[in-house]
């Protein structure tokens, strides 16, 4: 590339950006959270807590391989089918033992992140989520992968594209670099 190379935006530009369009991103989550009828009505988690550490990745560093479509939606894919897996084989342990699905999914979850060259950070907290098997995730079951992780997946990428490409690029690729 032989073009004028841009200069980076003003720092307080980008951070202000950033925040603007992370918020948007976990706000849109929220409502849907809040006024979802099937949601409400069954009372099922939705909003997860590791798409606000996805948030900073896809909006505040939307350059970054890590903060990618692919990375991002099976990376979390992986991470909460692993988690509702080592769930299930550990159904029956001791309460001592309560940490070992959580720790299993996470490192297996990493492992196989790596393997398929998909690594998103966040999805380290949904492996440790579906592995531990809060309350919210046992009113999903094996559904944990589906709902609420890829819905909630596909919209933060698509508030990513919608926001991020009015000011800079986004994604840099969908599916390999």
């Amino acid at each position: 590339y032989r073009g004028k190379i841009e200069p980076p935006p003003p720092m307080l530009i980008w951070s202000l950006f950033s925040g603007f369009t992370s918020f948007i991103g976990i706000m849109i989550l929220g409502l849907i959270t809040k006024y979802g009828a099937a949601i409400k009505d069954h009372n099922l988690p939705f909003a997860i807590a590791p798409a606000g550490a996805s948030a900073v990745l896809i909006f505040a560093v939307p350059a970054s391989p890590l903060a990618q479509p692919r990375n991002v939606i099976v990376g979390h894919i992986i991470a909460a089918l692993i988690g509702t897996f080592m769930h299930a084989l550990f159904l029956n342990v001791a309460d001592s033992f309560r940490w070992m699905p959580a720790a299993l999914s996470v490192g297996i979850s990493i492992w196989l992140m790596g393997l398929t060259n998909c690594y998103h950070p966040p999805a380290g907290a949904t492996a440790f989520i579906g592995g531990y098997f809060t309350p919210e995730i046992k009113a999903v079951g094996w559904w944990y992968p589906l709902y609420p992780v890829l819905p909630v997946c596909l919209i933060m990428v698509f508030t990513g594209v919608i926001l991020n490409n009015f000011y800079r690029v986004y994604p840099v690729y969908w599916f390999t670099p």
